[in-house]
């Protein structure tokens, strides 16, 4: 060869090469591509994810500057994004959510591939793989919050793996923080690598001990801010997770690989997580222990299908069972979408104008809940209170009887008026299966009124409503001036006690806005000096009813403002 040729040899560019089918790359860049092409059709196609509009309208709380701890607006008044877990919430508002979620559901799989690797001893494609194909079906659950702080969860426990048990606590103390719930992964392969891993259990008990102040201070947070809530009994659902469990134990005594045999104790702390979860009464976890079966359920018994002692087809048809279950709710989901129609934003355009049109701060609205629930984000959002909120577990603070399957017109109309509703908007939507007796009802009481109606809404107009502030004794009346997230202004004509159609809390303040119109700024320091004389919630001048809302004692006729405010409510009590 030439020097001239030598020379362009060492100039020429060196050719890009592709990894290998075993790099471990291609377990990150496929899954997050598919997850990112999956919710971009999802997009397009106008299918939203389950709990996508709680999600949201945390986020645009935090963005709009609203409180982290209470929102008026869900439930009467309830706790916010803080006690449900903030990172996912306060980073939502700087990243989109598409992204977050895409990253977080698609890095899952190679940080699952790597723990089980590591720790384990088992290194297993096909599972990760498995997971991967999981991923892009759970989407439609939109539980984007836990999948993020399941990815935390699982780069900690990567890291554990690798000896670095303080290291490891800190995604994992982050996920905390992003949804509790990942705890339960967490729990679930500690307890298996405690009972399973000897040479292990050093650094898992320092993993332990680190994370121990950030469970508790977690306890803490939930025991401040406390609130009534309940989960539904699934047992049925017990049952289908504790047979699975069963299944999976099973099949790893009858692997002949001594690692994945070692797997049944995964499949046994899984049960030590899950059934007192479903079966304690008051549990604050429930049925959603079962997230981790959603999540790793098939990818796990891929790990134990092989080499198996029994007939080959047997663990793969097991696979295919339990994949079947896994992916039950989030399938149907999908194939029922365009069924869905209550979701878009045109959707609620029409009622959303008329809302402007007649609300009124003296009441608020409630909406006869469509099926996937977007009125939970919609009202708010622009601005209108609703007596319900993300369903389900906040209910138990005002709204049991609304599952009540004997609901009668009498005790629903009561209830309307206890929750300070005049308005009562009826989608042309499937509802969900506890709303259609309401829609019944409020088609056949003369107790209603229809006061608009088109092809996408029906509203009725409560005869006789009772508004948020209504005074308990005497001639006295009350005008409510404004309500928002964490305040309510109103006025009262006389001295003594006033029901606030607010869920009460020990961190409300109450202040007396002055009648003499020179002090009464509407901002700066003359506004200030009348809210320092504020009254904490533990004084005489504030009560709990039975039904859970707010007694206020007015000293005098006058201008008031009740206040959530934490930070202050401290202060004023020290």
């Amino acid at each position: 060869m030439s020097a001239g040729a030598g020379i362009a040899a060492q100039q020429a560019p060196r050719a890009l090469r592709v990894p290998g089918p075993r790099s471990l790359l291609w377990l990150v860049v496929v899954p997050v591509a598919a997850l990112a092409l999956a919710a971009l059709a999802m997009h397009l196609l106008g299918i939203a994810g389950g709990d996508d509009p709680a999600h949201l309208y945390k986020i645009a709380l935090l963005r709009d500057g609203q409180s982290a701890l209470w929102d008026n607006y869900w439930y009467g008044g309830s706790y916010g994004a803080l006690t449900y877990g903030i990172v996912y919430y306060w980073l939502a508002q700087f990243v989109p959510a598409a992204v977050l979620v895409v990253l977080a559901g698609g890095l899952l799989p190679v940080l699952f591939c790597l723990y089980m690797r590591e720790a384990w001893g088992v290194a297993d494609r096909a599972a990760a793989w498995m997971l991967a194909a999981v991923m892009v079906v759970y989407l439609a659950w939109g539980q984007s919050p836990f999948l993020f702080a399941l990815c935390l969860t699982m780069a900690g426990l990567v890291l554990l793996a690798r000896g670095h048990p303080l290291l490891a606590a800190v995604p994992c103390a982050v996920g905390v923080f992003t949804n509790p719930l990942a705890l339960v992964a967490a729990a679930v392969f500690v307890l298996a690598a405690l009972a399973a891993r000897r040479e292990a259990r050093r650094a898992l008990l320092v993993f332990v001990a680190a994370m121990l102040p950030v469970v508790a201070l977690r306890v803490v947070l939930a025991a401040v801010f406390a609130a009534p809530s309940w989960e539904f009994p699934y047992p049925l659902e017990l049952l289908g997770l504790a047979a699975v469990a069963l299944l999976g134990a099973g099949l790893a005594r009858l692997c002949r690989d001594p690692r994945r045999r070692a797997l049944l104790w995964v499949f046994a702390a899984l049960l030590v997580v899950t059934v007192p979860a479903y079966l304690l009464p008051e549990s604050p976890v429930g049925s959603n222990a079962g997230r981790f079966f959603y999540v790793f359920g098939a990818s796990l018994l891929v790990m134990v299908a092989r080499p198996s002692r029994l007939p080959r087809v047997l663990p793969w048809l097991a696979v295919a069972a339990v994949l079947a279950f896994q992916l039950a709710f989030p399938v149907w989901m999908l194939a029922h979408a365009e069924g869905f129609t209550a979701t878009r934003a045109a959707f609620f355009a029409p009622a959303l104008d008329f809302a402007g049109r007649v609300y009124d701060p003296a009441y608020r609205f409630h909406v006869v809940t469509p099926q996937m629930h977007w009125e939970s984000y919609y009202f708010p959002a622009a601005g209108f209170p609703i007596t319900r909120g993300w369903f389900r577990q906040a209910d138990a603070l005002h709204n049991a009887e609304l599952y009540d399957k004997r609901l009668g017109a009498q005790a629903y109309i009561a209830w309307l008026r206890r929750m300070g509703v005049r308005d009562v908007f009826v989608p042309g939507a499937p509802l969900v299966s506890t709303s259609q007796r309401e829609a019944d009802i409020l088609a056949a009481s003369p107790a209603f009124t229809v006061v608009y109606r088109s092809t996408l809404w029906t509203v009725y107009e409560l005869r006789r409503p009772q508004p948020l502030i209504v005074p308990l004794r005497g001639d006295a009346s009350a005008e409510v001036d404004t309500l928002d997230h964490t305040t309510i202004r109103f006025a009262v004509t006389k001295p003594g006690p006033y029901l606030v159609k607010l869920t009460w809390s020990p961190y409300w303040l109450v202040a007396r806005r002055p009648t003499d119109p020179a002090l009464r700024g509407h901002s700066g320091r003359r506004d200030r000096e009348w809210e320092q004389d504020a009254v904490p919630a533990s004084g005489r001048r504030l009560y709990q009813d039975p039904y859970g809302f707010i007694v206020f004692d007015a000293p005098a006729a006058g201008l008031y403002t009740l206040r959530f405010d934490a930070a202050r409510t401290a202060e004023a009590e020290l």
